[in-house]
């Protein structure tokens, strides 16, 4: 799993200036529809950073979300680390 996720590009994420608690994303895909209209998407700072755990039903494993899909063009991108974020 962890090869996967490391193979995932990662969204640009940047605080937003005028609403502090909401991040600016840009999605790392160059045919996607923000990047052509130059268009990020509005995520809420909570949402993102905190640890989202899933449990699979049969087997009991525990799964940390650590991507999510594009509201544009529904594929896949990593969360940035908060560090990586302007």
């Amino acid at each position: 799993m962890e090869d996967f996720l490391d193979k995932l590009p990662v969204y640009e994420a940047q605080v937003s200036k005028d609403f502090p608690e909401f991040l600016l994303v840009w999605c790392p895909r160059k045919n996607c529809l923000s990047n052509q209209r130059e268009r990020p998407f509005l995520v809420h700072k909570n949402t993102w950073m905190f640890k989202t755990t899933l449990t699979a039903v049969r087997s009991g494993r525990e799964y940390v979300v650590r991507a999510r899909a594009c509201p544009y063009c529904m594929l896949t991108a990593r969360i940035p680390d908060r560090r990586e974020i302007r």
